[in-house]
Formats: structure tokens, sequence, C-alpha cells
């Protein structure tokens, strides 16, 4: 543009930007010219499903992205693999698989985190015949894999998939490990028919660095192609990139308000819709019904007979009693309604086939509106990223829980008075032993429940990294 800024959505970009290709890199080749390449670019790629059934084939990262990861992040990769996909056999599994049962996941994780008689929760967090002490993975009926990358738990089918944190610090490379993690899925041939659809949310500051973090790394790969929908996206043009990505596939990197702003307004159109549909065909009968109380030779109004509703999409009258009638509903057009559903079939039902959520310390709300639309997403494959998972205050850390692992940590209230209250009370400067007791407990206790699928990692682990410090006077 003439001032020199950019923006970039589908393939349009500025040559003035430096480190922007003139085109997106499409797949290059066809048929098996196209898998040789493939093969070669993975040859010697970090194998993301290291521990797999025997029927399973390898599956690598990119060698050119490989060679920029640390162990850590390694390490980081790997976890994600393990925790939304686990295994190709599961994977094709939900291919068939029956959608989510969230009651049954809430009366199970009720009784997931019963209390005892001295109500007090049971340390050993009973779920059915197996207790937390023997597999925390079982709390809700969920089966989940550890975090240190062991063998998945393989008597409890995960369905749909599952969700999980990953909480490393700032400076860590969170997106590196998920733009590795996003390009293997959209891309390998054994998993990218699952994942054809990505949406990455973020808060509005941060969604353009997405964007340079996929040209920065993927800049010469064969990749789906990643968009930006944002306020700079014009109005016009929102409508036009969603069905480019449901026709083609993509990765969608938007920002929460544009997320609930689209979604809510959808959602509203298409509602409207059905309240119009209800009203109509009500209206409908009730002339049906006047016609024939009429009768031949009768007009309407004549005595003993009611006259035909008022006409729809006209202003309310005032009746004898100086009332207003009551207003017939907004009528929403049928490109309006088309494009509302295009909206909810992009953005959450059926939605994407992987969500990530950036910065998801910020949903702190179960009651939020952002919050309630996001956990509308059908997909259970969630990624909540955060450098501070905590932040002194544990309802906080239930909320984004409850994202990643629907009802896990059962209803908020319950979880307050089993964990929350008792850990606070603990924590008290005036608390007596039995309190200091009954906290360690419970906080142990929640610490085994979400290990398997939360990644912590401290920036302690770059001082091999660092150079040691020197002080000179």
């Amino acid at each position: 543009e003439a001032d020199g800024t950019y923006t970039i959505y589908y393939e349009e970009y500025d040559d003035s930007v430096p480190g922007h290709p003139e085109s997106y890199l499409k797949p290059r080749g066809e048929g098996m010219e196209a898998k040789i390449n493939d093969c070669q670019h993975r040859i010697s790629g970090l194998v993301l499903n290291k521990v797999r059934p025997d029927a399973d084939r390898e599956v690598r990262v990119y060698t050119s992205i490989s060679q920029n990861l640390k162990p850590h992040q390694e390490a980081g990769v790997r976890f994600l693999w393990m925790q939304t996909v686990e295994s190709l056999t599961q994977l094709n599994k939900s291919l068939t698989a029956e959608v989510y049962d969230d009651e049954t996941e809430g009366a199970d994780g009720a009784e997931g985190m019963g209390a005892s008689d001295d109500g007090v929760a049971d340390e050993e967090i009973k779920c059915g015949s197996d207790g937390a002490a023997a597999n925390v993975g079982l709390v809700c009926g969920a089966s989940t894999s550890s975090a240190a990358g062991g063998e998945p738990h393989s008597e409890i089918d995960c369905g749909e998939g599952m969700g999980c944190i990953l909480a490393h610090s700032m400076g860590l490379g969170k997106t590196l490990q998920v733009v590795s993690f996003v390009h293997t899925l959209t891309t390998h041939p054994a998993v990218r028919a699952h994942f054809r659809k990505v949406v990455i949310l973020a808060p509005k500051n941060v969604v353009v660095n997405w964007i340079e973090e996929f040209w920065k790394w993927l800049r010469e790969c064969v990749a789906l192609p990643w968009h930006l929908l944002d306020a700079s996206v014009p109005k016009e043009e929102r409508l036009a990139l969603l069905e480019k990505i449901e026709d083609e596939g993509g990765i969608l990197v938007i920002n929460y308000e544009m997320y609930h702003s689209l979604v809510s307004k959808a959602r509203r159109d298409v509602e409207a819709h059905a309240t119009y549909e209800k009203y109509a065909a009500n209206a409908a009968a009730v002339a049906k019904a006047a016609n024939k109380k009429t009768g031949p030779g009768m007009a309407p109004g004549a005595a003993g007979v009611k006259s035909t509703p008022p006409l729809m999409n006209k202003p309310a009258a005032v009746g004898v009693s100086g009332r207003k009638r009551k207003t017939p509903p907004r009528r929403v057009s049928a490109e309006t309604l088309e494009d509302a559903k295009l909206v909810l079939e992009v953005l959450q039902d059926p939605g994407p086939d992987l969500v990530v959520l950036d910065e998801a310390h910020l949903c702190k709300k179960e009651d939020s509106k952002v919050y309630l639309e996001i956990c509308k997403i059908r997909t259970q494959r969630r990624i909540a990223l955060t450098g501070t998972p905590m932040q002194n205050n544990l309802m906080e850390y239930h909320t984004m829980v409850s994202f990643v692992r629907p009802a896990y940590l059962s209803k908020p209230a319950l979880f307050k008075s089993l964990i929350v209250d008792p850990i606070n009370r603990g924590l008290d400067a005036d608390s007596n032993p039995h309190d200091v007791a009954i906290m360690r407990k419970r906080a142990h206790v929640l610490h085994r429940l979400v290990n398997a699928f939360v990644d912590r990692k401290t920036d302690s682990i770059l001082r091999q990294f660092l150079p040691f410090k020197r002080e000179s006077t």
C-alpha cells in the first residue's frame, strides 16, 4: 500500500516488506514425485510417535524445522502429539467415533472428586473401580498419556481426541512448537486428511506475530496456506476468506474479539430465523383457523368472527387499550442466513479440526461471553498456551483446564469446596497444623490430576544455552 503498511490474507503481499516471498509456495509435483519430495523433507526429522503401536508408521517433522528445535521443544512437540492425537490407530478410530458426551463427562467428573464423611475429598479420587493413585487419567473416563512421552493408556477410547496445556514460560518457543506441530498435522500423508482446518485464537496484539512466525519457519516448506483475520480485513472479504478455508482448508489466525463478534452475530441470525419461522407458522395456522370459522358469505370482523392477525414485518399497531401489539420477530434474509451458517460451520460446528488458544490464561471467567463461545467449538483437540498457568487464583486455573478437558475437574462449585477452599485455608498466616496438612494433600491431589496433560517448564532450562554471567567492578 502507499503508506508502506501491509495486511496478509489470501496470497496477497507487499514486496516492500523484507522477508516475505513473492508468492505462496504450493505443493511441488504430483503423484509419486510429490511423495518422494515429502519423504526427502522428513528423512531425518523429529519422530513424533516414538512410542507407537506396531501397525503405525513413523510421523516425522520436516528436517528443516527439526534442526531448529531445542531438546525441550522437541519434547513439547511430542507432548502435543501424545495428548491430542495419541496414535494413528486412535486417530483413524475418530472417523466413526461418537460425539463427545459432555453430560456423561460431567456426571463422571462429579463422582471422580467425591467427598469423604468429614467433608474432605477422598485422596484416592475414586472413579468407578479405579482410583487416582493408580491412574489419574480415569477421572472422567478419558484416556491420557504420560507427559514424559510414555505409552498411552489403551484401555479407554478417547473418541474425538483430547486437549492439553503447554505451560512454558515466555521465551521457550511455544509458538515454534505449535507451528512445527500444526505443519506436520496438515501436511504429513498419514494424518493430513484429519486436519484440514486449524484455528489459532490469540490476543489482537500478537496475531501478526503468529503470521510472521509462519513465514519465518515455513517459507520454503510445502504447507497449507495460513490466513490472518482481524480488523484490517475488510468486512466484505471476511466471509469470502472463511468460505475459502471451508473449501480448500487452511490455518486461520484470528483474535478473540473478532471471533466472538463473528460467531455471536451468526448465532443471533440463526436464532432469529428460527424464531421467525415459528412465528410465521403460528400466524398461518391462526389465519387458516379464522378462515374456516368465517365460512362462505361471512366477512372477517363480523360478529363472532375473529379477524386475521396483523401482517408480518409491519410496525406494531396500537390496540384499543392503548398497549402496543407484539412486534413480529426480525426476518432474516436467505443470504444472511447462509452467511451465518457458513461462519458457524467454519468456526464452531463442526468447526476446525484443531483449535489453539494463545495466552489462554486471559480466559479467566467461565461465564465470560468469549469463553462461552469458544467452548462451543465441537472439536475436543484443543491446545492452550500460557506462560503463567496459575496466577494466585485456582478458579481461573479450573477455567483453563475445563477448556482442554471439559468437566474433568467437575463443576466449579464442587471444585471450589473440595480443592480451592482447603488450599486457601492452609495458606493463611494463622493456619493450624491440620489445615496445613490438608492443604498439602489437596495440592498434591490437584497436581496428580492435571500433571498428565499439563507440560510445565520454566526459563531455568535455558541456562545451559546462555553464557555464564560475569561481573566486574
